[in-house]
């Protein structure tokens, strides 16, 4: 009986310090992400929008961005905001949320 009560005591030890391992890493992965940078290619793959959609989001100041020795940089965290803003709940009412310039005109 000593073995078990021994063996379940170790037990939740070993839980409780993978429990704060998973903790840091969440921790150290939701940094990461707010810190790694963009180049326009990949957000424009990951947004699978073209050059000029980039090029009016930055107009806009939709995706705010830096730009050193000519090449731009998007924070990660701001592409992911941006998709957040324009998030359609399909159980809303109003599904008209769009980043373009004009809104789309309906077909007769």
């Amino acid at each position: 009986m000593q073995e078990i009560i021994k063996l379940v005591s170790s037990i939740r030890q070993d839980i409780a310090k993978m429990s704060t391992q998973l903790s840091r890493v969440s921790i150290t992965h939701a940094q990461r992400l707010h810190d790694e940078w963009l180049t326009s290619d990949q957000v424009m793959f990951i947004l699978k929008i073209g050059e000029s959609t980039l090029k009016t989001l930055r107009r806009n100041g939709q995706l705010p961005y830096s730009k050193v020795n000519g090449i731009l940089y998007f924070r990660a965290v701001d592409v992911e905001d941006l998709l957040k803003r324009y998030y359609i709940n399909p159980s809303s009412k109003d599904n008209t949320s769009t980043f373009r310039n004009k809104p789309r005109k309906e077909k007769e």
